[in-house]
């Protein structure tokens, strides 16, 4: 058996695995906080880091609590044969929400200062999520069969095993119903397939569920407005609470600045699009590379009788209205994939020489990575604050407002 190694916490790490330091070592401890002392045994040692996995909590946190999922991570415990079987979903369900929210606010900053260089940057009070749990309107499951084995469940790290689950503390539960329907039907089995992906969707009307594609079917969501349509296959905010509060802070930076003309980068089928049309009397540019979303987009922007909203189908390195100009107080709206701007992206932003942009994210570190491209091309940082779109995993969302000085 692993000797035991005794450490203290002293911060969580992106990621959430907790963070201690001995005699030049950096030890990585999933399912830990700050303050605490722990006993770990290690798992995988390289140069100057070693990960380990939590054995006993000897003095805990105030803010430790017991986690909703029985997947979460917790004290294995010291019996060298039982290897506890975790959920590689959520990092945080053993602290209080209000923690958790500390902990990734002072990874935001801690990412602007390592990785951008920004020493004094103004961050705003970070917003929680309305809820912590039965949040998520989409979940994607993985099905394994063997003879008569037969998992359904999250693909696990490895990318093979499947963890089988009854249901998700994280999905909404109306899919968390279905899921459990689904699982007690004995012929739905019968649909399945080894390796098949199974996606339960929720929507405004009701859980849609489909096997591996997505159909060629138009869904109905109630945010920004009611019948807002999305095609299945398309991007979409998978909490919807908070993503309305984004909605309203993005309003909040639109009346404060007045811009005249507005281009939505990634503009999906126009969720920041449309409620930008509607503060302005000028054009609002929305640019997708995804063509039903596009058709989706076009559709809500009549349904919003908005006519200043123009959608053009292409790839993000063309971020320009149709008419190739911007003004003096021209906005850019950006919400890119996590790798963030690709170079020929940024470079074409740059050239347009938009007053102002909003840089919405779910990844602090290509996010930083841009804006110190994005600095050293003449912009400053006005504001950042973090979003928790995505609460008890390790990911969070921030929007972060650049403003043109040169």
């Amino acid at each position: 058996m692993a000797e035991l190694i005794k450490l203290k916490i002293e911060s969580v790490a992106f990621g959430g695995a907790g963070v201690a330091k001995n005699k030049g070592i950096v030890y990585f401890v999933p399912g830990t906080l700050p303050g605490e002392t722990v006993n770990v045994r290690i798992l995988k040692e390289k140069k100057e880091t070693v990960f380990c996995r939590l054995v006993e909590v000897l003095k805990a946190s105030p803010d430790r609590i017991e986690p909703a999922c029985p997947f979460a991570v917790r004290p294995e415990g010291f019996d060298p044969v039982r290897k506890p079987v975790t959920c590689p979903g959520c990092s945080y369900q053993h602290m209080t929400y209000e923690k958790e929210v500390e902990i990734k606010q002072a990874q935001l900053e801690a990412a602007f200062s390592r990785i951008a260089g920004a020493e004094k940057v103004k961050f705003m009070k970070p917003v929680a999520s309305p809820q912590r749990l039965n949040y998520r309107n989409k979940i994607k499951l993985r099905f394994y069969q063997d003879g008569n084995i037969r998992l359904l469940g999250y693909l696990m790290e490895d990318n093979y095993n499947v963890l089988d689950i009854e249901g998700c503390p994280l999905a909404t539960e109306a899919i968390n119903a279905k899921l459990g329907e689904l699982r007690s039907n004995k012929g739905f089995y019968h649909t399945m397939r080894d390796k098949m992906e199974l996606t339960l969707k929720e929507c405004s009307s009701g859980v849609q569920v489909w096997r591996n594609k997505a159909p060629n079917q138009i869904l109905s969501e109630n945010l920004p407005f009611k019948g807002f349509k999305v095609p299945a296959g398309s991007f979409f905010q998978v909490n919807l609470p908070l993503a309305g509060l984004i909605v309203k802070r993005l309003e909040k930076e639109i009346k404060k600045y007045a811009p005249d003309m507005i281009c939505d980068l990634y503009c999906g089928t126009g969720f920041f699009t449309i409620p930008a049309a509607k503060l302005i009397e000028g054009n609002v540019y929305g640019i997708e590379i995804d063509p039903e979303a596009v058709k989706c987009a076009t559709e809500n922007a009549r349904a919003a009788g908005l006519a200043n909203c123009v959608f053009k189908c292409g790839d993000a390195a063309d971020p320009l209205s149709p008419s190739g100009t911007s003004t003096e107080n021209s906005m850019l709206i950006v919400d890119p994939p996590r790798t963030g701007f690709d170079r020929d992206v940024i470079k074409r932003i740059i050239a347009r020489r938009f007053k102002r942009l909003v840089y919405i994210s779910c990844a602090p570190d290509t996010l930083c990575r841009d804006i110190k491209e994005l600095e050293e091309a003449g912009y400053k940082i006005i504001s950042s604050t973090l979003f928790d779109m995505f609460p008890a995993t390790s990911h969070f969302e921030s929007m972060t407002i650049l403003e043109r000085t040169c």
